[in-house]
């Protein structure tokens, strides 16, 4: 089956293959393409996957397929080909494809055939090298399946072997909307550790801005507790301590337990936390008035001026 690695979620930091980027993605970057799928702007996935060559994980052999790196036409024709038997095999897969464009290559020295694999599209090559071919003129694709072992995807508190779920910016609004809380201010977030729900309603109250447009950055990446000083969350810890709401959990930490990442306009991975459901959102919601007020009550003894220790016996010394 096809997965998305977590190791393909940063950016690339490796040297030498951020040189290829610059030299080979005139202007393009890695992107994902669907799920297990990701156009690469180098030949060299295996070092952003492990930091080296792989020869036992980059050497898969799958059933139906006659090799683990070809050559294509295009994306859609390798998911329509090959697609398929790679789902039905139960082990993890990913697979890079990186362009060949046509256009940039040199008159010398170029792209060519052989050593690449197997073409499966549909074209007719004639020559050694692609710049000399009459056809062609969207360029090629070159594939290369990779398997991935267990061990190398999150295996935390609500995350399967295949990490996070991914979804679409426009899913995830979907999402909240179906909640039915009456706008965007009131949809509803459950923090990843504590489970607590929170909405940006909820955190301006709790002081972390003034406006939607200052907390929305916050909503969804940190957890309200973080603006009221509740601190890390323990198993039991609301026992003991009933006043404490949210805890300390930002996504933006060392350590990366989100369940959830959504694909911006960028088409970056942004993680977040997962939207509530509508039982959950709407039993929120309907509590709102009176936990606002309460959320700002608790702000304002937060930001009450503390009296030094002393202070009374010193004011009783005075009257004296």
């Amino acid at each position: 089956m096809l997965v998305d690695p977590i190791a393909l979620r940063t950016p690339s930091v490796h040297p030498i293959l951020t040189v290829l980027a610059t030299v080979m993605g005139k202007g393009r970057e890695r992107r994902r393409i669907k799920q297990g799928i990701y156009e690469m702007v180098h030949f060299s996935m295996d070092i952003d996957l492990w930091g080296s060559n792989n020869f036992e994980q980059s050497r898969p052999e799958i059933p139906g397929v006659e090799s683990e790196y070809g050559v294509c036409d295009s994306p859609e024709q390798f998911e329509e080909l090959l697609g398929p038997l790679i789902q039905k095999d139960p082990r993890y897969f990913v697979v890079s494809l990186t362009h060949i464009i046509k256009k940039y290559e040199p008159a010398e020295g170029g792209w060519r055939w052989r050593k690449w694999g197997p073409y499966i599209g549909k074209g007719n090559p004639q020559e050694e090298y692609l710049y000399d071919e009459k056809g062609f003129e969207g360029g090629v694709w070159v594939y290369h399946i990779y398997e991935l072992k267990p061990r190398e995807f999150i295996e935390e508190k609500g995350v399967g072997l295949m990490g996070p779920k991914v979804t679409t910016l426009k899913e995830y609004m979907a999402a909240l909307k179906a909640q039915n809380t009456g706008g965007v201010k009131d949809a509803v977030v459950v923090c990843v550790v504590c489970g607590t729900p929170q909405s940006c309603e909820d955190l301006i109250a709790a002081g972390a801005g003034k406006d939607f447009d200052e907390v929305e950055p916050s909503w969804g990446f940190s957890c309200i507790g973080r603006f009221l000083g509740s601190g890390p969350y323990r198993k039991g810890c609301k026992k003991k301590n009933p006043a404490q709401i949210g805890c300390d959990w930002t996504l933006g930490g060392l350590f990366r337990i989100h369940t959830l990442e959504v694909i911006g306009p960028d088409g970056k991975h942004h993680s977040r936390f997962e939207p509530a459901t509508p039982e959950v959102a709407q039993a929120h919601f309907k509590g709102k008035e009176e936990r606002l007020a309460s959320l700002r009550k608790l702000v304002e003894e937060l930001n009450a001026p503390v009296k030094p220790k002393g202070r009374a016996n010193e004011d009783k010394e005075d009257k004296r």
